[in-house]
């Protein structure tokens, strides 16, 4: 059925209205049935489009241009075109010979295919959250939720007093093995959150026609379709629904942290953990995010109460830099309180937006010997491309000086906008380290033998030369012993010869014994190394000594290590990702925390290896001992099976000051932080790129095992 054909322009009559009182004032809210869209109408611009019915002259409703002063009711001339303008381009207002048949839904327009911003629509869940929301009427109670907000400050206190065991088990949150499992809290999580939304839409009234998929970069996120919301007249429950799918996540993710902080290491810790990082981190950067179009935004639209709020942002900044603010929007939006609001909203968010895109696409960038750039490509033109042409077309329809001075505008805003990237702000770098000795001399198998007994242990004080184990080869003694005697017997001949005045056999028994007796004195040094001696005063360190006894061991592997007690270092294990930072002694100062000592304390660099590389630092800073590196069985340099770290590090080796150095005991684990001042955009690129490199060496050491 098409519209009659009007004399007038006429407002469209299947247009809904609902009048609603917001910040003291009455409005009326519309929305559009073709395209899902509402809209928020003054009271005099509403009066004014209700009597457009194609038959009236909208003359006839304007304050007369003779009149002594403006009537507070109506619309002047001036302020009715600017409106009609509006409602043309909103596709509300029908002009003389246009039909209903010739609008068009601008949801609906087939847009390019941008595979970084992925719609699956799954179907009308409706029917089905009809039936299941009596059943969780008691989640909208406020004993409900003060309930669950006491279990979020109760995980809260958890997360902050336990921030060391946080940041350990982090580490090794993405190693490959947890893929599935991350996965698998991701999808339960997304469901249990859409249907938060789903249940709270149906609690308060409204109907949701669609559920389905959203795919953000590659990243799955649910959604359902709650638009109905805008027609409840409750502020409050508008804000409830926008809040459903973040409130349920964040009680699963504070269960989740009080069952982490109770349960021993395993695989059920481990679960716990998904949920407490995939429920907080993904709800907090993406849902919860104002400046994102997701729960965070439509929490803020009915807070301020200003629905389709960052289509309007993008107006306000429109007008501002054409310099036309007061043409093409409702006139309730052009107080200048509004107006400034809605700019800086718009800025902020095209900020966040182009921030996030170009770090990620500089991250991509490096990637795969600089192959990554193929990928960098569609992400940026994915996301400009629509922005661009949008605004292209808008430049089109100004004016000559408008578009001098929207381009101009513009520029300089880029300009603002690129030098802020350069702005620097103190940000530490973070690495786990070790205390240890600063001088330590090791102390080897001297032969090839069975260590047959200690007399030291781990801690004990030596002195140089003591001895301090004992090594069994029955060879070597035998060997020695018959050598010696042959030795001796030699000697014997020498000095007969020597006696009977026979200097040729005398000589020539003479070079017999020289060689036998160093032969013999050889065999003698050899029986000696069974014995090992303390090289070098100070305190014995060995973490598995007694594993050793038995044990047949190389000429030169390693039984222990002898340490002066006068000086401490930490050893930090640094990532690939920072160590240019730290090779260019980029940071101001630095600092070393352990859990026993809460109070980070100053440390001065000292040295660093020269490669990365996969070789443990220190058995205690192993995820298998509790600590936050990762490890894989491996080749190694001396052995065909050996842990490895599951991505290589530099070691980087910082002085702990005398005073404070008293304070610590070798093995003590900790983080290093130095403050560096960061320009915003390398804070950015650096984060993307580590968190990028992190998971391209996680998934090659799973393809090499």
């Amino acid at each position: 059925m098409s519209l009659p054909v009007a004399t007038f322009p006429a407002f469209r009559p299947d247009i809904e209205w609902r009048l609603e009182r917001m910040d003291g004032s009455d409005y009326w809210i519309i929305e559009d049935p073709v395209s899902g869209v509402f809209h928020r109408l003054g009271p005099r611009e509403a009066a004014f489009f209700r009597a457009l019915d194609g038959q009236t002259d909208p003359r006839t409703l304007l304050t007369p241009a003779d009149a002594p002063e403006p009537q507070s009711d109506k619309l002047d001339a001036e302020e009715a075109t600017q409106a009609m303008k509006w409602a043309v381009s909103t596709q509300l207002l029908q002009l003389p010979g246009s039909s209903a048949n010739k609008l068009k839904n601008p949801l609906a327009r087939k847009e390019a295919f941008n595979p970084l911003f992925i719609t699956v629509p799954l179907g009308n869940p409706d029917k089905l959250l009809g039936k299941i929301t009596p059943y969780f009427a008691w989640a909208f109670t406020p004993a409900a939720f003060w309930f669950s907000l006491g279990i979020m400050v109760l995980a809260a206190m958890i997360m902050l007093t336990s921030t060391d065991r946080l940041a350990d088990q982090t580490r090794g949150w993405l190693l490959p093995y947890n893929w599935l499992a991350i996965l698998t809290a991701t999808v339960v999580l997304k469901i249990v959150h859409e249907l938060g939304h789903g249940i709270a839409c149906k609690h308060y009234g409204g109907h949701v026609p669609e559920v389905g998929l959203l795919f953000v970069v590659f990243m799955p996120l649910g959604y359902v379709d709650a638009t109905s919301s805008w027609r409840l007249g409750n502020k409050w429950h508008r804000m409830a629904i926008s809040a459903a799918g973040i409130w349920v996540e964040l009680v699963l993710s504070s269960l989740a942290a009080i069952a982490w902080s109770l349960l021993e290491p395993g695989w059920l810790s481990m679960l716990s953990l998904d949920i407490l990082l995939v429920g907080g981190l993904v709800t907090v950067f993406f849902n919860a995010n104002p400046l994102m179009r997701y729960d965070g935004y439509y929490l803020l639209s009915d807070w301020v109460e200003i629905p389709n709020l960052m289509s309007k942002a993008k107006e306000a900044c429109l007008r501002l830099v054409s310099g036309q603010q007061n043409q093409g929007a409702p006139l309730e939006t052009q107080s200048r309180h509004r107006e400034r609001w809605l700019v800086l909203y718009g800025a902020a968010g095209t900020a966040w937006r182009t921030g996030l895109i170009l770090s990620l696409a500089l991250s991509a960038s490096h990637l795969f010997n600089g192959a990554g750039g193929l990928m960098a490509v569609p992400l940026v033109f994915g996301f400009f491309g629509k922005p661009l042409r949008e605004i292209f077309a808008a430049l089109s329809r100004m004016e000559a000086q408008a578009r001098i001075r929207a381009l101009t505008f513009s520029a300089f805003a880029l300009a603002l906008f690129a030098l802020a990237g350069f702005i620097p702000l103190p940000l530490p770098l973070g690495a786990p380290a070790i205390v240890d000795y600063a001088n330590m001399t090791m102390v080897r198998a001297g032969v090839s033998a069975r260590l047959e007994s200690l007399a030291v242990e781990s801690g004990d004080t030596v002195q140089a030369g003591d001895a301090v184990a004992v090594f069994s080869d029955p060879d070597s003694s035998t060997l020695r012993d018959r050598l010696r005697a042959v030795a001796d017997r030699i000697e014997l001949d020498v000095r007969l010869k020597q006696q009977s005045g026979d200097i040729g056999d005398f000589q020539q028994e003479m070079a017999r014994w020289l060689g036998a007796k160093a032969r013999a004195d050889e065999a003698a040094r050899i029986a000696d190394l069974l014995t090992v001696h303390a090289p070098v005063s100070g305190r014995v360190v060995a973490a598995r000594l007694h594993n050793l006894l038995g044990a047949h061991l190389d000429r030169g592997a390693e039984i222990l290590g002898v340490a002066e007690d006068s000086s401490l270092v930490a050893k930090a294990a640094v990532s690939q990702g920072i160590i240019h930072r730290f090779r260019e002694r980029e940071f101001q100062r630095c600092f070393f925390q352990s859990r026993s000592h809460p109070w980070p304390v100053p440390v001065q660099f000292d040295r660093m290896s020269e490669n990365a590389s996969t070789d443990i630092p220190h058995a205690a800073l192993t995820a298998t001992a509790g600590g936050p590196l990762a490890v894989h069985m491996g080749e190694s340099k001396t052995e065909k099976l050996a842990p490895l770290l599951a991505e290589p590090c530099f070691l980087v080796t910082f002085s702990l000051p005398g005073e404070a150095g008293k304070n610590y005991t070798p093995g003590e684990r900790g983080i290093v932080r130095c403050l560096a001042l960061t320009p915003i955009w390398q804070a950015a690129r650096d984060s993307s790129l580590s968190w990028f490199s992190h998971l391209w060496e996680l998934s090659s050491a799973s393809r090499s095992q």
